[in-house]
């Protein structure tokens, strides 16, 4: 070995050596041990998910308009499992802006499942989904209401309830003439809705008057490289996917069943029937929420249990089910795996009777659509699956206050959730 190969041997040795713990030299990859048959037990395999850090951005949407944006900063910490397909994530929100707002707490994360991405260059990059939610207490001294805080952290101590969703992704960064090292990127989207939604007489904090903040929402989207704009809503027939559901009994511990498909048909899509501005007279006035149908059947060890989205009475959800279309990720900064992607995030309530378990037949649900991005579901090599536009995510809102092995729905404050649902558009 020559004395300039010896040195650069002795560099990249210590290059490796001071790499943090976060980054290897190669990303995970394999299918997450869910697809074994509804009902059965799964063999779980998920990486070990590191603590990352992104830029983000804050917007309020009053009356269906972005009344104003902030630069945030959010670290997430690393998920702790407590059960098979349960997380809590610590996550802390710093302004990055005058007038941002600030944050930090813990979300309570249910994995959802795990799919490809593609690239412009139709590589795959291998995505986990989490559906999430939790309390987050305000910092002090960042950020006022009414914007960007809720008029309601007044009336709860500081403390927001957020519900949304994170990728994690994990891609090789190259620095020549190094070997390539894995490196973990996120995308996140936390929502706390209009009052109507938020604050209604059947939530956990119900509120009315300007507390109650019924012509605002409030939004946290990472990366930062967001634009805050009306795009469309996901239409059209589920091409596939799955429903997969857990249980809980403090007798005997909580388990996690496998995933039993969806199955295509004219039974199973997402339609749009109305749309308004949701809890304002306003209606008409940016139309950013579309009152949707969605419905869907479940294949399962010879039987079918169907889904679809329930109105409630009383409610200005006259579907049962709304979907708030935000905005795209533009490309500034530079190239971004986001990049061109589109985001709609959904509230719903859905009436579904899990083929493994006696659950509560009625659902609140909350959760997220990605599209503009070519997806596909995670298949190895060289099996090739069809492409679709659309990944649909949600998972349901459940009381931590139960009876043994049932479990009530709820919603405005952290919960759990026992069923997601997998949709491909």
């Amino acid at each position: 070995m020559t004395h300039h190969a010896r040195l650069t041997l002795i560099a990249l040795l210590a290059l490796i050596a001071t790499v943090p713990a976060q980054f290897n030299l190669a990303c995970p990859s394999g299918d997450d041990g869910f697809n074994v048959g509804c009902c059965n037990t799964p063999q779980i395999s998920l990486p070990n998910f590191p603590a990352v850090s992104s830029t983000a951005t804050h917007g309020c949407i009053q009356y269906c308009g972005l009344e104003a944006q902030h630069d945030l900063t959010i670290q997430l910490g690393t998920p702790n499992f407590v059960v098979c397909d349960i997380a809590l994530i610590p996550i802390t929100i710093t302004p990055a802006s005058a007038g941002a707002p600030g944050y930090s707490g813990t979300l309570f994360a249910k994995y959802s499942r795990t799919f490809q991405f593609h690239d412009v260059t139709g590589a795959p990059y291998q995505t986990w989904r989490f559906i999430v939610n939790g309390e987050l207490t305000q910092m002090a001294g960042a950020g006022v209401a009414p914007c960007p805080v809720p008029a309601s952290a007044a009336a709860t101590g500081g403390r927001v309830h957020w519900w949304g969703s994170i990728d994690y992704q994990c891609s090789l960064q190259f620095l020549p003439p190094f070997p390539p090292i894995a490196t973990w990127r996120y995308r996140l989207d936390l929502t706390h809705g209009p009052g109507c939604l938020q604050h209604a007489p059947w939530t956990a904090y119900p509120l009315t008057g300007a507390v109650a903040h019924n012509d605002r929402s409030f939004h946290v989207v990472a990366p930062g490289n967001f634009t805050f704009a009306p795009v469309l809503e996901p239409q059209g027939a589920v091409d596939s996917e799955a429903v997969r559901s857990s249980s809980f009994d403090p007798a005997v511990g909580y388990a996690c069943y496998g995933e039993a498909p969806v199955m295509p048909g004219p039974a199973s899509g997402l339609f749009t029937q109305s749309q308004n501005c949701l809890c304002t007279p306003l209606a008409g006035a940016g139309n950013l929420w579309k009152h949707q149908y969605l419905g869907g059947v479940v294949g399962c060890m010879g039987t079918v249990s169907p889904f679809s989205s329930v109105p409630l009475p009383g409610t200005p959800f006259p579907t049962g089910f709304v979907s708030l279309t935000l905005g795209y990720w533009n490309a500034s900064g530079g190239s971004h795996f986001t990049t061109g992607m589109e985001l709609v995030v959904h509230w719903g309530v859905l009436q579904y009777q899990s083929p493994c378990q006696m659950n509560f037949p009625y659902h609140f649900v909350s959760g997220v659509s990605t599209s503009g991005v070519p997806a596909t579901i995670f298949a190895p090599s060289p099996f090739n699956p069809p492409t679709f536009n659309t990944t649909t995510d949600l998972a349901n809102h459940l009381s931590f206050n139960f009876t043994p092995g049932f479990a009530l729905p709820t919603f405005g404050s952290t919960t759990w959730s026992d069923t997601v649902w997998n949709l491909n558009l």
